[in-house]
């Protein structure tokens, strides 16, 4: 029997956004730097991604069609206690609240606002994978 190790799902992404574009974009993003990338536009679909799949990441947006997303990341974790999740947000959070996300299990928060190199730069830290040389 062949098993597959943990390790080896450490590139695939769930990317959960209720924004197609920015499936889209991310998605192609993250595949274009060699990650798998299995997407859901909402909680239901997010949940069933996970029973579905091994993941090794979890990129959520905060606000997904009116659900909390801090919810929703709270649940994943008592279910997956291992498995990262980045909060990926187009919403303006203080510092208290953002450190208040971490106490909640989040492993990154980042800015729809930044750049997608700085989102590709957090998953790749996140995940331990080394960065393409320039």
């Amino acid at each position: 029997m062949n098993e597959e190790s943990p390790e080896s799902h450490y590139r695939d992404v769930l990317l959960v956004d209720d924004e197609p574009k920015l499936l889209l974009l991310i998605g192609d993003l993250l595949r274009a730097n060699g990650f798998d990338v299995i997407t859901a536009p909402d909680a239901l679909r997010a949940m069933q991604q996970l029973d579905e799949n091994r993941v090794g990441l979890v990129i959520l947006d905060i606000n997904i069609a009116g659900e909390d997303g801090i919810r929703l990341m709270s649940f994943m974790k008592l279910n997956h206690p291992d498995l990262p999740v980045m909060l990926y947000t187009g919403l303006s959070h203080d510092e208290a609240q953002v450190q208040w996300m971490f106490a909640q299990g989040a492993a990154c928060y980042v800015s729809k606002a930044v750049p997608p190199s700085d989102l590709l730069s957090a998953v790749q830290q996140i995940l331990g994978v080394p960065k393409a040389k320039a």
